[in-house]
């Protein structure tokens, strides 16, 4: 069984811990400054599905997976190919503007996702990080891929494997870094949010 393993690369930067199949370079564009990522990624399956493979492990530019984090990976994803596997990863306040870090998958209340530093075996919302997600859920996902801005990839991909029932789960033996720890000092916009109860 085949398994891609696809590195997003934003404005020429990313961590090269493991060589990926592919690097996917998103750019920042006028009329899109944070750039065109969900677009690149359907545009990546569109080329590569058909071909036996079974889905994709995607990897964030921030996030230092090691040769372990991968095999495990790939062996869920062989496993159970039809799932969506997560590994797990912490998120930090940079990228949440939490005032502590949370896990970057996690189970749903109603409609809103649960940000908890508890692990959950259930990722029925994540954040992309290192994720595989089965063919199923690229092809149903691709006709909305091109319309989603900075932000809603992991969103969007979360909300349709939701909505098709499509199951996702941590990978315990997958424990990659996240390496965005920090706002930039220039950020004025940066403000921490409230931490609910």
């Amino acid at each position: 069984m085949q398994i891609a393993h696809a590195q997003i690369e934003w404005n020429h930067w990313r961590i090269p811990s493991v060589a990926p199949d592919r690097v996917i370079r998103v750019a920042p564009e006028p009329d899109a400054p944070r750039g065109r990522k969900a677009a690149l990624m359907a545009e990546y399956w569109r080329h590569i599905r058909g071909s036996g493979v079974a889905g994709v492990i995607w990897q964030d530019p921030d996030i230092v997976a090691d040769p372990d984090d991968l095999a495990a990976m790939r062996r869920h994803a062989e496993t159970w190919p039809g799932m969506v596997h997560v590994a797990v990863h912490k998120l930090w306040p940079a990228s949440t503007m939490l005032p502590d870090w949370v896990y970057g998958h996690g189970v749903m209340d109603g409609e809103r996702p649960v940000l908890s530093q508890k692990l959950s075996g259930r990722a029925d919302w994540f954040a992309l990080g290192l994720t595989y997600t089965p063919a199923q859920l690229l092809d149903l996902a691709i006709p909305h891929m091109p319309a989603w801005q900075f932000g809603q990839v992991d969103s969007g991909l979360g909300a349709v494997a939701r909505q098709h029932r499509i199951p996702g789960r941590a990978v315990t033996a997958a424990r990659p870094k996240h390496l965005h720890f920090y706002p930039r000092e220039d950020d004025a916009s940066w403000r921490p949010a409230r931490v609910e109860s």
